[in-house]
């Protein structure tokens, strides 16, 4: 193979002066990522003692309410979704006081459980029963696999050959 070169281009590097206001517009804004991120961790901490009334007043920040959210309706997902949270970030929220925290490229936002809504008794009846049969399959597989692990420690095989023979002459 034979290359030739028969043009060189200088490389277009712009002056410091024309790029000064991005790179600095992009260093304020790292800076900034930063300190929400130390701030957020510390007001996550600061929630497990204190209340979030507090921890508002602190960081002279809005506190909302949301009050009862049923992910499944469409609208209240969307109503979520128009403050900037994303609705699956509620559904980590499994216990009442729980707290999770959440940031976008410029807000940060502290997400506390403080209320569950009761499970209703035609809801829990219909579920048992579902949550009885998986749980009854799932302890006859491991009794199963179980039993096999156990015979697999202590069991001697031998291998009996005429048994074998005699399968492979009615075979053919």
């Amino acid at each position: 193979m034979l290359v030739q070169l028969k043009e060189v281009k200088d490389r277009y590097l712009p002056d410091l002066d024309s790029i000064k206001s991005d790179v600095l517009r992009d260093l304020y804004a790292a800076r900034a990522a930063t300190a929400l991120q130390e701030q957020m961790t510390a007001a996550r901490q600061q929630a497990k003692t204190e209340s979030l009334e507090q921890i508002k007043q602190q960081y002279d920040v809005s506190l909302r309410n949301t009050g009862f959210v049923d992910l499944s309706d469409q609208k209240a997902a969307d109503a979520l979704k128009d403050i900037g949270i994303p609705g699956a970030y509620f559904m980590a929220l499994e216990k009442v006081g729980a707290t999770l925290e959440y940031q976008d490229n410029a807000h940060g936002y502290l997400i506390q459980l403080d209320e569950q809504e009761p499970l209703s008794d035609q809801v829990y009846q219909e579920k048992k029963t579902s949550v009885q049969k998986d749980l009854y399959r799932e302890t006859i597989q491991r009794y199963v696999e179980d039993f096999v692990a156990s015979l697999h420690r202590i069991a001697t095989i031998d291998l009996n050959e005429s048994i074998i023979h005699k399968l492979k002459d009615r075979a053919s």
